[in-house]
């Protein structure tokens, strides 16, 4: 009767539980981390790599910057347009408010073209020599693109270490002029946060990749914010399209006469 009078008593205990405590009590009850190794992190990275086709995505973009006072401080918010076609074009449409267009870039293969349509200004070049670099100040931005979509290209020859802490995965590669750092979601195997290091080991960038959705299997960051040099970019997405057809006149760039080119 005593073990009865205790059951009962506990009945409305776990009903609440279930109900709007469970979300609380869920946080409390983790799900372990399974044991995987770097060569499958890898192939499931490699995996959504290669099954992304084509992207086309519409985001907001806050752009700061902390830099010295010699230098004019950068506060804005701005929208931007994504367009990716595997293996490597893509289209970038930089505006700010009323729609104005700030910029436009194009890349094919290792070609890259940036519009000022405010200077009239057409800075044409490849990826070593970077004319977004030039005209803008921000090193590696055209990498930072790549990675708002959760395209990273790594190779496992040059994995150089790999090791779990708590319940995420630290990968670290090494590349010809820099080294990256990856921290990994052992749950989900979803980057959180990528560093670059020169080869001095100074860091140049640092990504947090937050937000994750799932587009026809693929996962995808809903909200990614980098710091480097003193910027810092917080991109959050608004629509997210993958594998539509894109055609190739999507990816040549109408410039207006008078238009000066200038080779980098």
């Amino acid at each position: 009767m005593k073990q009865k009078a205790i059951t009962l008593f506990l009945l409305p205990f776990f009903a609440l539980l279930s109900s709007s405590g469970c979300s609380h009590w869920g946080k409390l009850i983790r799900v372990p981390v399974s044991e995987v190794s770097a060569s499958q992190i890898i192939i499931v990275w490699q995996k959504d790599r290669s099954a992304l086709k084509s992207f086309w995505g519409e985001a907001e973009v806050k752009l700061r910057s902390s830099r010295s006072a010699a230098h004019q401080p950068i506060n804005q918010r701005l929208l931007a347009g994504i367009l990716f076609r595997s293996p490597a074009q893509m289209r970038v449409e930089v505006y700010a408010g009323l729609g104005t267009n700030i910029l436009t870039f194009i890349q094919r293969s290792s070609q890259l073209d940036l519009f000022l349509p405010k200077s009239k200004l057409l800075l044409s070049g490849d990826i070593g020599t970077d004319p977004l670099a030039h005209a803008i100040g921000i090193e590696g931005l055209l990498d930072m693109v790549f990675e708002t979509f959760g395209s990273h290209q790594l190779n496992p020859q040059d994995l150089l270490s790999f090791q779990r802490k708590n319940d995420e995965y630290i990968l670290c590669f090494q590349k010809n002029d820099c080294r990256e750092k990856y921290r990994v979601d052992g749950r989900t195997l979803r980057i959180v946060q990528k560093e670059v290091f020169d080869t001095g080991d100074k860091l140049r960038r640092r990504a947090i990749f937050k937000n994750y959705v799932k587009i026809d299997g693929i996962s995808l960051p809903r909200q990614v914010e980098f710091f480097s040099d003193g910027f810092q970019i917080k991109v959050e997405f608004i629509r997210q399209k993958i594998n539509l057809k894109i055609g190739e006149e999507k990816f040549k760039l109408k410039v207006p006469a008078g238009t000066q080119r200038v080779s980098i």
